[in-house]
């Protein structure tokens, strides 16, 4: 995805499938449908193609937020018919987070009279009030709908996939074409005063067959807020994540107006907001076919060459990205190619892979080529090589850190709550090829450099691995301060293996000029 820096099933009633069907009429452009297989979620496919991106209305003019109107090109993607449920978000909160309330507030105000979800002291898990399961989830943070998204393979839409779902092609002011018509949708205008069931007003449709764009609650997106992101933001595959502390939300709602009804209003909040009208919709890139896997060892779970694709070549779960660069970088590797992660020009590149089959917290090893690629060790900067990170149950990093240390954290997702260790990075030289591994079992954690065996740790009990995030990453996050030097890495030949492998197994690998 091109990355601007600058700048368990639900079941839905009959009656709403029926009903979307007999309401979209002739103007509805023919999708596919499909259903996840991890919530149980309709999803629409948005096909490949161009759409006018903002407000080419008379009164759009002056409103840099919407204007000027643009074509955009977007690759295809599949988006959620509905807003994500009560009943659906309270499967994640029980599987993910029970008994936590601190993050259960945090991704969700359950005291809030319109959110629907309450905690039982006894049992520690959420519930739905009765009668309410099929309203959408409300008063969710964007961390709350960014994890959950995570949770079910999917992610946010981008602002450019939501107006794209809900406009179609032809510029449409509403989602059912263009004028208001206040019984179509609930908000302020011709509402209940609340959210209703998901999918139960029949002319908030749009072009596509995607439900309450509209009103009934509001959407969080991918994209952080930027007031005049059009006047520069890029025509093919737009989305902005950084330069802002707020994100963008799209779509109308139950309390709010007409103004926030259209198709191409944006709005913006801090990602902890938990306002009673917000709610989210979840969706998925179109994956490329896959070659047939290579052959690996046994003891291998994951292992991606890097070799001018982004996919894993080998894996126990799932081998495509879960999000990746939309035009990866790549250069001349250890073996064949490596790909660039961090700030690759005005972008910021890294890839997030499943981690479930694909990693073990009980024992393993991490071992990865890197090579600096515009700074050296001695630079100010963070530098991050690999991540798995859940605020609950894990934190692991192999990074460097700031200026001058290689550092790993092992811990339980706390903050704080974790053993580490390192070394010194002054020696190391840009465009200089590096081996890393790290090995972890009985709570023993070993940091390799080159082969060789250079710190560990044991990490005490209550701060160890309590459960398996969603998702690892390789060069993800950035740097924190404004004086942190800007660059990018080299990373090759990515392998996980089930075990924590031998001194002289780690220093083999490093030589292995073959499939691990």
């Amino acid at each position: 995805m091109l990355i601007r820096k600058c700048s368990v099933t639900f079941m839905f009633p009959p009656s709403i499938v029926v009903l979307t069907a007999l309401c979209l009429g002739a103007s509805r452009t023919v999708a596919q449908d499909k259903m996840s297989k991890y919530d149980g979620m309709p999803q629409v496919l948005i096909p490949a193609g161009e759409f006018t991106m903002g407000a080419d209305d008379e009164d759009a003019h002056g409103r840099t937020a919407e204007f000027p109107p643009h074509r955009v090109q977007l690759s295809a993607y599949w988006i959620d018919k509905f807003e994500v449920s009560n009943e659906q978000f309270v499967r994640f909160l029980n599987a993910r987070v029970k008994g936590n309330r601190a993050m259960i507030y945090s991704y969700c105000d359950i005291g809030n009279a319109f959110c629907n979800i309450r905690y039982d002291e006894k049992t520690e898990e959420c519930y739905v009030e009765k009668g309410y399961e099929k309203h959408p989830v409300c008063a969710v943070s964007w961390m709350g709908a960014n994890a959950y998204a995570e949770s079910v393979r999917r992610r946010l839409p981008t602002e450019a996939e939501w107006e794209k779902a809900a406009r179609g092609t032809d510029a449409r002011r509403y989602p059912w074409g263009s004028a208001w018509e206040p019984k179509n949708t609930n908000t302020r205008e011709g509402g209940a005063g609340q959210p209703s069931p998901v999918g139960t007003r029949p002319q908030d449709v749009s072009p596509f067959g995607v439900m309450d764009v509209a009103g009934n609650v509001g959407e969080w997106t991918k994209d952080v807020w930027e007031e005049d992101f059009y006047s520069s933001s890029p025509l093919v595959d737009p989305v902005n994540v950084e330069g802002s502390h707020y994100h963008v939300v799209r779509g109308g709602a139950w309390c709010l107006t007409e103004w926030d009804a259209r198709t191409t209003s944006r709005q913006f909040l801090i990602p902890s907001a938990q306002r009673r009208y917000m709610g989210f919709r979840c969706a998925e890139t179109v994956p490329e076919p896959l070659p047939a896997p290579a052959e690996v060892s046994g003891d291998v779970l994951f292992y991606t060459s890097l070799d001018g694709h982004a996919h894993a070549d080998a894996a126990k779960g799932e081998r495509r990205p879960i999000d990746a660069p939309r035009s990866p970088q790549y250069v001349e590797g250890k073996r064949g190619q490596a790909i660039l992660v961090g700030d690759v020009g005005n972008e910021y590149h890294y890839l997030k892979f499943e981690a479930p089959d694909n990693f073990r917290i009980e024992e393993g090893t991490v071992a990865m080529w890197i090579k600096p690629h515009g700074w050296s060790g001695a630079d100010h900067g963070f530098r991050y090589f690999f991540m798995i990170a859940d605020e609950s149950t894990c934190k692991f990093y192999l990074y460097r850190f700031q200026e001058k240390n290689l550092l790993v954290l092992a811990g339980n997702g706390i903050e704080g709550q974790w053993g580490s260790l390192g070394m010194p990075t002054d020696d190391w030289k840009d465009d200089q090829w590096i081996h890393l591994a790290v090995t972890w079992k009985d709570r023993l954690v070993k940091l390799y450099l080159d082969g060789k065996p250079v710190s560990q740790t044991l990490v005490p009990p209550d701060k160890f691995f309590r459960g398996m995030p969603p998702a690892f990453h390789l060069g993800f996050s950035h740097n924190w301060g404004a004086n942190d030097k800007k660059a990018a890495t080299a990373v090759d030949e990515f392998i996980i293996f089930s075990r924590a492998l031998e001194s002289e197994e780690v220093l083999r690998q490093k030589e292995n000029q073959g499939n691990p």
